[in-house]
């Protein structure tokens, strides 16, 4: 197998705004780009395998679902500490656009579940999340009764092409077919209420390939039928974007990018929008800020990447033990729906991320809320140390994203 590498690159699109602000954007943006020292900086985020065979959790995987996935397996790609979930390898039979995958399951004793297909280099196309889900005749949701029951059966449908306006229901679709990501599906699980067992309760989900006439084909057939490896196979694996340690290296021994990573106090949230963006802007302040303005006025769509949630917005922050041994975060809880017991203590993760994989919970994991006010107003302490895991990097650098 071969893999290229993936060449930064920025693209523009046009939006419409009222005139006198299209003329200040413009302006803002030209001086920007006019100031930017960025034509010599060429750096790749390549795309790195991770190899499942060997390392997936016994009886909680098969020919189809790869893992499952999570922070104490396969920490990579930014893993939430409370997330589980499960990829896929496949490619739908050629020159069969009818045919569709039936996936029957029965829904997780967990705080949240959803189905999301991903488009090349993993940007997320489609999904449908628990409350979005029909439960099958004589099956109740308990994402919508809030009380989980004995029959909590579903089947959905996932089918290539891109989502119409007026979408089936219990439907995910794939994306256009030239698009469509080697690891097209990924099944998540949020926080399981059932001990060890990952999948809530439910095991795995049951997957058919129906093909255009009404042909089923379960099991090892359809996983045949659809190319995807199984557990034995060196082909099971999941691309992840990764920046060479190299290039990491190359970085940090331009002066603008040393002091902006090394020796400056960060004190503002980001949104995380894209990994080829983030890049650039922790390349140089001014690229950082060219990005917030495009980003601002829609020069630059929010694609995302790394096989991000929907369902998730994504907020970061550089910290430095240059400037303190530990990070004082403090906040109101989010305001979340209370039907029942599924969401009756929503949570909030916090992560300390290594370079671009290593991940640490911060929650109930290990560093719990300090204190609690009746407003519901939050305060959390947690140290910022170094990691030994690259000590090549930690030898140049003495700092941590929280994200």
């Amino acid at each position: 197998m071969r893999y290229l590498s993936i060449p930064l690159g920025l693209a523009l699109t046009c939006v419409t705004l009222p005139a006198a602000a299209e003329d200040q954007y413009q302006h803002d943006f030209k001086s920007l780009l006019e100031n930017l020292p960025i034509a010599d900086q060429k750096v790749s985020m390549s795309p790195r395998p991770i190899v499942f065979k060997g390392k997936e959790t016994p009886g909680q995987h098969d020919c189809f679902w790869m893992g499952p996935v999570y922070s104490g397996a396969f920490n990579i790609a930014y893993p939430d500490g409370g997330a589980v979930y499960w990829a896929t390898a496949f490619t739908m039979p050629k020159d069969a656009p009818d045919a569709y995958l039936e996936i029957s399951g029965n829904f997780p004793q967990a705080r949240y579940m959803s189905l999301h297909s991903y488009t090349e280099g993993g940007a997320p196309y489609d999904h449908v999340m628990d409350v979005d889900i029909t439960a099958d005749d004589g099956s109740e949701n308990p994402f919508l009764s809030g009380a989980y029951g004995d029959a909590m059966a579903y089947t959905l449908r996932v089918v290539q092409g891109e989502a119409p306006q007026d979408r089936a229901p219990n439907t995910v679709y794939l994306g256009p077919t030239d698009k469509v990501d080697r690891s097209p599906l990924l099944l998540r699980h949020y926080i399981p209420e059932t001990g060890d067992d990952l999948t809530g309760g439910a095991g795995l989900a049951n997957v058919a390939l129906v093909m255009g006439d009404g042909t089923r084909l379960e099991g090892q057939a359809a996983c045949d039928a659809l190319a995807s490896p199984g557990p034995d196979d060196a082909e099971r694996v999941l691309i992840s974007p990764a920046l060479a340690q190299d290039d990491f290296d190359n970085m940090l021994k331009k002066p603008e990018v040393a002091d902006n990573y090394l020796h400056t106090k960060h004190e503002a949230w980001n949104v995380f929008w894209d990994p080829r963006i983030n890049l650039m802007a922790f390349m140089s302040p001014k690229l950082q800020q060219v990005m917030e303005t495009a980003a601002r006025v829609g020069f630059i769509p929010k694609t995302s990447g790394f096989y991000a949630n929907l369902d998730n917005q994504y907020v970061a922050i550089s910290l430095n033990e240059d400037f303190g041994d530990v990070v004082v975060l403090e906040a109101k809880m989010p305001r979340t729906p209370r039907p029942g017991p599924i969401w009756a203590n929503p949570t909030i993760m916090i992560c300390v991320i290594g370079r671009f994989a290593p991940t640490k919970a911060l929650s109930r994991h290990g560093f719990p809320i300090a204190s609690m006010t009746a407003r519901s107003r939050w305060t959390m302490i947690a140290p910022i140390q170094l990691s030994s895991a690259n000590p090549r990097t930690a030898r140049k650098m003495r700092r941590r994203n929280v994200a």
